[in-house]
């Protein structure tokens, strides 16, 4: 009733933790899929881009948002997880469950490199890698992960990490 009251369109990427054994075929029997049926949030998926019409200072413009949710092979180099199904507007936006990073990782740890992506996204908004980070090309393409917002692990970095949130404009 909260959510729905602020009257924001609230859209989420299923993760790893809002589905059970990484398909998103049960999403229906999870919190997150009840969310979605009760009208709270939509869910975000690349067959169905979310296309928003504006208009600022008497120009036309156009947003849309594509999302990929979390599966068991989602950084294993497949790039078509980074194309967005229509690419005509004038932004566009991905929102993807994947583990993108700027820094190397662990080599046991599957994670894509900023600088792997190969996109038609304009921006790529990503969330599996908790801690914050933003990242550009210097051209076409910029990164943004807020961070985690809740966490429940007793590192150093989740005990003084503020939850954040991103608001593109």
């Amino acid at each position: 009733e909260m959510i729905k009251a602020m009257g924001i369109p609230f859209y989420v990427v299923p993760g790893n933790h809002d589905i059970e054994g990484y398909t998103i075929d049960t999403i229906d029997q999870t919190k997150l899929g009840l969310l979605a049926k009760a009208g709270v949030v939509t869910i975000l998926d690349r067959e169905h881009p979310i296309v928003v019409n504006g208009n600022q200072n008497g120009e036309e413009y156009s947003v849309a948002i594509s999302g990929q949710e979390y599966y068991a092979h989602i950084d294993e180099g497949n790039m078509q997880d980074f194309e967005m199904q229509q690419d005509e507007a004038d932004l566009n936006i991905l929102a993807i469950h994947g583990y993108i990073t700027s820094t190397p990782q662990h080599p046991d740890i599957k994670c894509t490199m900023c600088q792997d992506v190969i996109t038609n996204a304009d921006i790529i908004l990503t969330g599996h890698y908790h801690r914050q980070f933003e990242w550009s090309d210097g051209q076409s393409l910029d990164i943004f992960n807020p961070g985690s917002m809740m966490r429940v692990e007793q590192t150093d970095y989740n005990k003084n990490h503020m939850p954040q949130y991103g608001i593109l404009d």
